[in-house]
């Protein structure tokens, strides 16, 4: 119980770290790898049974940043005004691209989840790697059994 406790401290403490709401629009703003992996290890602590987790390290009106780390698939999604930058940290999946949905729902204005998301195009994705996925463009992050992948998740109009 006490580990869970410090891993949770250990999240709010990374994540105010990490937030840029509070910096003037002109900082520039790094974040280092050993930032970004006490990150990863906080969410992987607080993950649960849904076997995913994400903080939000940058927030703006027209950009954003997250950290995700992912042991399972994703619902496919669609944002219909940001473009999506995958920075692969660690690990390795998939990421399907384009193609057609089923169970289609908005979660909240300019987003909809998706029940399942057929043909389309799939980009395998590791470590170091970075994949482009444009607005209003159906994608669905795929991460096949036993493996993990972590990622710097870029939203930018």
């Amino acid at each position: 119980m006490k580990a869970r406790w410090v891993a949770m401290a250990g999240l709010v403490c990374a994540a105010a770290a990490l937030a840029a709401d509070s910096v003037e629009r002109s900082a520039a703003r790094r974040w280092t790898r050993a930032d970004l992996q006490a990150l990863d290890a906080a969410l992987i602590s607080q993950m649960g049974q849904a076997q995913t987790a994400f903080a939000q390290v940058l927030s703006g009106d027209t950009h954003g940043m997250l950290l995700i780390h992912r042991e399972v698939t994703a619902d496919p999604e669609l944002h219909e005004k940001l473009n999506d930058f995958f920075v692969v940290l660690e690990g390795e999946g998939a990421v399907k691209v384009g193609g057609t949905v089923s169970g289609a729902r908005t979660v909240k204005p300019n987003e909809q989840l998706a029940q399942r998301l057929d043909g389309g195009t799939l980009y395998e994705v590791r470590q170091g790697d970075v994949l482009f996925v444009p607005a209003n463009v159906w994608h669905q992050v795929m991460v096949g059994e036993g493996k993990k992948l972590s990622a710097i998740l870029i939203k930018a109009e």
